[in-house]
């Protein structure tokens, strides 16, 4: 058999301020062909898991095209009509195949259309008919829609949150996909929508009520009951008028995978209040900075500013406290401002200006900071991860500078991604385990590789599009009653079978 192989990644986040535009997608590469094999060798991507799961039963692939863009807001319509336009030609250029392994971030949201995921599969299944595979592979933090339940054979997200499960999902889908030829043995897949959101800092599946979840549905795959599950927290910054968290089941029986996707999707409701956050006042973490007497640094953690959850990565909130204070302490932090690399590539290394940091993005957040400092060094923006969600693929932040306020290094880029990686800093020569503080804009995802050097990481109350705080967001679309919106107690769930009309 021979299957098509595509990725379209894009995280939005609906209050930001920035459209995501074919720019961003090109800053990282369009990778097409061979090259989208070769570069996804000896990774652990989405893409390596469905190349894996197809060459080893097999199968033969034809290598389409991934896009990726980091977070930001709704995305350009042009840039998914390009993703499908290439897509759909790569299909017609390559009849008979027998399906199609598709990549989707699954939060995706278009500047025309809230479903940006629906829309691209149903496009798609438009494209290839009914009796032919759609297996896909989604983040956990996806909004699962009746479009895309409808549209797809496969749906699978992740299992993880931090996220290290990124090629284990795409092989799971894979996988799952090939039974669709067989003449028994392909589950039923059923869906239940959760009205409710939760803070991303307040979860994980390393310990809490949603690890607990997890393994609770684990084991029943382990003893057979069921065949898989997907574990849906919306990502809590995406206003769209059918958002919410989602449970999907497969199983071979139908009125099983049902009733166990109603189970879950009431234990996930029910353990909604167990998933909140702590958020530290930045003066006190700051003391605790400044008090620590171990190797370990403190980390700042600026999740209201992560450009991972689509905010702008250019609040300078931190570095101005920092500054007001008077701290001594050596430090370390990161932001996301062009005109500031613009100014430091024509200032050179070694020499000292007057700077205006942050707020160039942002401006409901943010206010410029303005500042004197000494250009440390120059980059091309170039850098490796080495966590394990993007392990051994090239990233690229734009042009980079390093600027030296006092005690302060400051890594100053054009396009900010993979926050969460020690990367961001080490690949331009700022070691972050030897600072005393470091500035971190991530919500969850850093602690794969921060708590190897440190324990000691506080989630801070700072302004920012991806705010921990989200009663405090101008939500205008999801739909109503919604937690943490409305005092809600119970819901009235429906089971959504895939594949079947809305």
């Amino acid at each position: 058999m021979k299957f098509i192989i595509a990725e379209f990644m894009q995280e939005t986040n609906s209050f930001s301020p920035v459209k995501c535009s074919m720019e961003f997608f090109q800053l990282n590469g369009i990778t097409r062909g061979e090259d989208l094999i070769e570069s996804n060798k000896n990774t652990q991507s989405q893409i390596a898991g469905f190349i894996n799961a197809a060459i080893e039963s097999g199968n033969e692939i034809i290598p389409a095209l991934s896009m990726f863009a980091q977070s930001n807001g709704p995305v350009e319509p042009e840039a998914a009509e390009y993703f499908l336009g290439e897509l759909q030609e790569t299909i017609k250029n390559n009849e008979p195949i027998d399906g199609l392994f598709l990549s989707l971030h699954g939060a995706t949201q278009l500047a025309n259309d809230d479903d940006g995921a629906g829309f691209i599969l149903e496009a798609l299944r438009k494209t290839m008919g009914q009796d032919r595979l759609i297996a896909c592979s989604t983040d956990l933090h996806a909004n699962i829609t009746k479009k895309m339940l409808k549209n797809a054979n496969v749906i699978c997200g992740f299992h993880t949150y931090p996220h290290i499960d990124l090629y284990q999902t795409a092989y799971r889908a894979a996988t799952l996909g090939l039974k669709f030829f067989e003449k028994k043995g392909f589950p039923v897949f059923a869906a239940v929508k959760i009205p409710m959101i939760v803070p991303a800092e307040g979860y994980s599946t390393n310990d809490g009520a949603f690890k607990d979840l997890t393994c609770y549905a684990d084991d029943l795959q382990k003893k057979g009951i069921i065949q898989d599950f997907s574990l849906y927290q919306m990502q809590p910054w995406l206003d769209v008028s059918e958002g919410g968290s989602c449970v999907i089941v497969g199983t071979e029986n139908r009125e099983t995978a049902g009733t166990i996707a109603m189970t879950l999707a009431k234990k996930n409701f029910e353990s909604r209040k167990d998933m909140g956050i702590k958020l530290y006042n930045l003066d006190d973490v700051i003391d605790m900075a400044l008090a620590n007497n171990t190797e370990m640094p403190v980390v700042v953690v600026d999740s209201a500013d992560s450009s991972n959850a689509g905010a702008c990565g250019d609040s300078p909130a931190v570095i101005r406290r920092l500054i007001e204070r008077k701290v001594t302490i050596r430090s370390a932090a990161i932001i996301n401002d062009v005109p500031a690399v613009k100014q430091a590539f024509k200032t050179g290394v070694g020499n000292s200006a007057n700077f205006l940091l942050g707020g160039t993005l942002d401006k409901s957040f943010n206010v410029p900071l303005p500042v004197y400092a000494r250009v440390k060094s120059l980059h091309d923006g170039i850098f490796i991860p080495e966590g394990n969600i993007w392990k051994g693929k090239r990233n690229n932040i734009g042009k980079t500078a390093v600027l030296q306020i006092g005690n302060i290094d400051v890594v100053v880029c054009q396009c900010m991604i993979n926050t969460a990686d020690p990367q961001l800093y080490r690949a331009f020569g700022v070691e972050p385990a030897l600072y005393k503080l470091v500035v971190v804009k991530s919500a969850t995802q850093y602690k794969v590789n921060y708590n190897k050097f440190t324990t000691l990481c506080y989630p801070v109350d700072t302004p920012g599009a991806a705010t921990a705080k989200l009663d405090t967001l101008k939500i205008k679309k999801l739909p109503r009653p919604f937690y943490p919106f409305d005092d809600i107690d119970t819901f009235h769930p429906e089971i959504i079978y895939m594949g079947e009309p809305i």
